[in-house]
């Protein structure tokens, strides 16, 4: 093909505040003389260019310059010349200051997930947002992004695209404001550097656990033969952009920019639909994400609320279950980023599941679990997985030899193991939908008498999701609230409250007593003597409360929780009644 210089570069160059306004483009030579005025160039190359070479090969023939009147773009063109020795062609375009494009609109928010490279991984997802408070309108005196050679819609004030591949360079389109009666026209390219590229350390398995809960999910990770570990998320965030503040705002839509750790690696299970109308299939991030809710956006959380979910793992309707098959994808891809950029070379993956579920339930979580990892996981019920956890519970191994219950307390679900025999085996277990949602709603219901009366201001879509912000609240601040209860059970209203709960903690245990009863009157559960209790998840901090924040060890209502659970069982020839509560 016969080719002019020219046709390589647009007319006009466009130009945006503030300098170095792309952190992870190349650096350019002579670009300082635009930073100096606090200005960052988008590279008025065309397509074509893209085609010929790759961003490093265009980033190091390229340089700046400039004078009074003008800048000017220099390029070196490899070329073969008459002997076939080869020869750079030094080729320059002339851009008068008088006739750049300023882009005058803030800088939007671009971002790419996750920010490195790694043999065979195709998952990367691409985001832009410009804030524009009119969501129905283009908005104006911008620019919009689109990865090079990738086809579909990009101009739009936000979206997320998943790309196979992570791009060397995005095309930049602009579009002007409507007095200059212009329709959007491409201005340049923005430059990328290559992110780190990740190697495989063959002798390095991480084993993922995921506990997806009715309020919230847990994550574990082990590395080999390790003891696990909470996992908690990082950004990984590859940033385009110095958007300044907007950038903390990824939250809302699409991979927070910061995520506080969490010494149990816990975040609440809620999902948020991005794109409404009858989905086929929902894509996670593109069509709906997880927001990761704290005390201190509840406001965004309210302005959200009529497409958030803060209820997924009991939903039976096929809208719902794409929304929750989403969550789970969304949560398996940041663990799995987690996992390669620590250099694992391969992933075993666990999930638990609630015996309460129904075999249907039970079929599509499973089913769900595996597209998400695209491999064969492995299943355990929430019952045996507190069972097994509890077996090696500060590395004994003889925490079941007088028997035990182990008992996992989540939002929706108490799940129980009973064992029992002289080599300790799981006899029974089971699932109830019974469990921190009833425990805890004389306290949800009347929380504003033990925290901030301003938590609860805002509305909700439903009850769950009041209880979404209550559960946030106390994740950060129920050590406090703990602190002060001691000074407040003098009250009639909190003596109630607490009374009210303390009631139905009791009958859950009167239900492990009557539990072991049967077991005991069929023969299965062999020990005469009182079993030790092991108790677990969430809704194990409903001890706390019932002592008035005080310590378990002798507390008075422990002792009616014995009374009750002893009759109930009607063992005796015990001790002391040995409750263990998960740290």
């Amino acid at each position: 093909e016969f080719r002019k210089p020219e046709d390589f570069f647009h007319e006009r160059m466009a130009v945006v505040e503030p300098a170095n306004a792309f952190p992870n483009s190349p650096k350019l030579n002579g670009a300082d003389s635009l930073s100096e005025k606090d200005l960052t160039p988008i590279l008025p190359l065309k397509r074509e260019l893209l085609e010929l070479f790759s961003a490093e090969e265009i980033s190091a023939r390229l340089s700046i310059s400039d004078d009074k009147e003008n800048f000017y773009l220099h390029f070196e063109f490899p070329l073969s010349g008459v002997t076939g020795g080869g020869k750079n062609f030094r080729w320059t375009k002339t851009y008068p200051k008088r006739d750049l494009i300023y882009i005058d609109r803030e800088v939007p928010v671009i971002e790419l997930y996750p920010n490195f490279r790694r043999a065979g991984w195709k998952n990367y997802y691409l985001y832009y947002e410009n804030y524009q408070s009119d969501a129905e309108n283009l908005a104006t005196d911008i620019y919009f992004v689109a990865p090079f050679n990738r086809d579909g819609n990009f101009l739009a004030n936000r979206f997320t695209k998943k790309l196979d591949a992570f791009p060397e360079s995005l095309i930049v389109t602009y579009n002007p404001p409507p007095y200059l009666g212009k329709a959007p026209f491409e201005v340049g390219v923005i430059l990328l550097n290559k992110p780190q590229l990740l190697e495989r350390n063959a002798d390095l398995t991480w084993k993922i656990g995921v506990d997806f809960g009715t309020s919230s999910t847990m994550i574990f990770f082990a590395e080999n033969q390790n003891p696990p570990q909470p996992l908690n998320f990082k950004p990984h965030l590859f940033q385009v952009t110095a958007s300044g503040g907007a950038r903390t705002q990824t939250y809302r839509h699409f991979i927070p920019s910061q995520i506080p750790a969490r010494v149990d690696g816990s975040f609440l299970s809620i999902f948020h639909l991005l794109n409404a109308g009858d989905l086929k299939e929902i894509l996670p991030l593109i069509d709906g994400h997880v927001f990761l809710l704290s005390s201190e956006n509840t406001r965004v959380f309210e302005q959200f609320a009529a497409h958030i979910d803060a209820n997924l793992k009991w939903q039976d309707d096929d809208r719902q279950r794409r929304k929750t098959a989403a969550y789970i994808k969304q949560i398996c891809l940041q663990a799995a980023v987690e996992a390669f950029s620590n250099g694992a070379s391969d992933i075993q993956w666990n999930f638990s599941y609630p015996t309460a579920f129904s075999q249907a339930q039970k079929i599509s979580f499973q089913e769900i679990c595996r597209e998400s990892v695209e491999n064969t996981p492995n299943f355990y019920s929430e019952s045996k997985a507190a069972a097994y956890h509890f077996n090696k519970l500060n590395g004994k191994a003889g925490n079941f030899a007088q028997g035990a219950i182990c008992v996992d307390i989540g939002a929706g679900t108490t799940d129980i193991s009973v064992i029992s025999g002289e080599t300790p085996r799981i006899i029974y277990h089971t699932s109830i939908k019974y469990a921190a949602r009833q425990l805890f709603k004389p306290i949800y219901d009347n929380y504003e008498l033990f925290a901030d009366e301003n938590v609860l201001k805002g509305k909700f879509g439903d009850d769950t999701q009041r209880q979404a912000v209550i559960d946030a609240d106390l994740r950060e601040h129920s050590e406090k609230y703990l602190a002060d209860l001691k000074f407040k059970t003098g009250k009639e209203q909190i003596k109630n409250v607490l009374q009210a709960a303390q009631f139905a903690t009791a009958g859950l245990f009167h239900y492990l007593g009557e539990l072991v009863k049967i077991l005991h009157d069929y023969g299965h559960y062999r020990e005469e003597k009182i079993p030790h209790v092991f108790v677990g998840g969430n809704g194990a901090r409903i001890f706390k409360w019932l002592t008035g924040g005080a310590e378990l060890d002798g507390n008075i209502y422990l002792n009616v929780l014995e009374k009750i659970f002893v009759e109930a069982s009607g063992l005796a020839g015990y001790k002391k009644f040995n409750l263990h509560l998960s740290p």
